[in-house]
């Protein structure tokens, strides 16, 4: 992978992330085969996304195992609901780290 760009820091308001979950360590990759799956269904978030600009979101970290959940996902609009197969994240009102970059870097 490729080295980042500087993080731009962003305050949101509370959003929702629909996408693709993993648990994960990623020990072997495992998130680019997760954004490569993403990639696949991305067209099928069209009509309930916010815009197709996509986040990586991490939660649930287990500091003694290393493993976290890992979401893949696009903003939807409010009083939307995720295809099926996809989940729904609640996301907290706060500053965050945005780092730009291309889902075929991520893959």
């Amino acid at each position: 992978m490729s080295s980042l760009q500087q993080p731009e820091i962003v305050n949101r308001p509370d959003f929702k992330l629909a996408g693709l979950k993993l648990r994960t360590g990623n020990e072997k990759d495992e998130l680019k085969e997760l954004w490569r799956k993403f990639g696949e269904r991305a067209n099928e978030l069209r009509s309930v996304a916010e815009t197709l600009d996509a986040y990586g979101a991490i939660d649930n970290f287990d500091e003694e195992k290393g493993e976290f959940d890992y979401l893949a996902g696009v903003m939807l609009r409010d009083g939307e609901e995720a295809p099926d197969g996809m989940e729904v994240w609640q996301v907290l009102a706060q500053n965050y780290a945005v780092f730009p970059t291309s889902l075929a870097t991520l893959m």
